[in-house]
């Protein structure tokens, strides 16, 4: 971006978050729904950066930063400029541009195995038990689980909020969800692992050319 006369600074690992309502299940604030009670008290079923929440880090870019950065209009699937200040500008930008020459970070074994043992420990027999009774226990204080679970919305009480999580809580379902989730994981990891490896050696690849690249700049 420096060559188009744009300054940038990336976002700051310790403080950007992705979005809370991801489609990557590592990505669910709330995987095993809301368990803790003292932060259902402060923001209900609010997630951190939405509602009721506290923001993540502020990333305002201003137009020449966006244009130069990213280069892409989403609404015709092309470039916004052929140029900026007389310089050629490709398509999708200096952050494509840059992904094309180190080449792509991948993660999509590990991300199909997260998101297939979470859907099936989801369904396991003890898990299913286990959220009947937290459901029954919610039924039992006054609300209706099927509008609770997890939810990331100030419609729903705070007070909600906390009866699952004491629910929650009274009949042990994050540890045993961790644990028999945590087990699918390992088998899957270990019957996945030649991919695993090479994505991962693709990855450092990656890093190492982004490394020598950066110790010129």
């Amino acid at each position: 971006m420096a060559d188009y006369g744009v300054t940038y600074e990336p976002p700051n690992p310790a403080t950007f978050s992705l979005a809370q309502n991801s489609d990557n299940d590592a990505n669910i604030e709330r995987r095993y729904g809301v368990i803790d009670a003292s932060d259902a008290r402060v923001r209900g079923y609010a997630l951190p950066g939405g509602p009721g929440g506290s923001a993540p880090e502020s990333r305002k870019l201003t137009d020449d930063q966006r244009l130069v950065l990213k280069n892409f209009d989403p609404t015709t699937g092309k470039a916004r400029a052929a140029s900026f200040h007389g310089k050629a500008l490709p398509k999708g930008g200096c952050r494509l541009q840059a992904a094309n020459q180190m080449g792509d970070l991948r993660s999509k074994t590990a991300e199909q195995i997260n998101g297939d043992t979470f859907s099936q420990s989801r369904e396991h027999a003890t898990v299913a038990a286990l959220s009947r009774k937290r459901d029954a226990c919610l039924t039992s204080k006054g609300y209706s689980p099927s509008s609770g679970k997890g939810v990331a919305s100030e419609a729903l009480p705070k007070e909600q909020a906390v009866a699952e999580a004491d629910c929650s809580t009274k009949v042990g379902i994050a540890d045993q969800w961790f644990s028999i989730e945590s087990q699918m994981q390992s088998d899957s990891i270990a019957k996945n692992k030649a991919a695993l490896d090479a994505e991962k050696t693709q990855n450092d690849e990656i890093l190492r050319k982004a490394e020598a690249v950066l110790s010129k700049a």
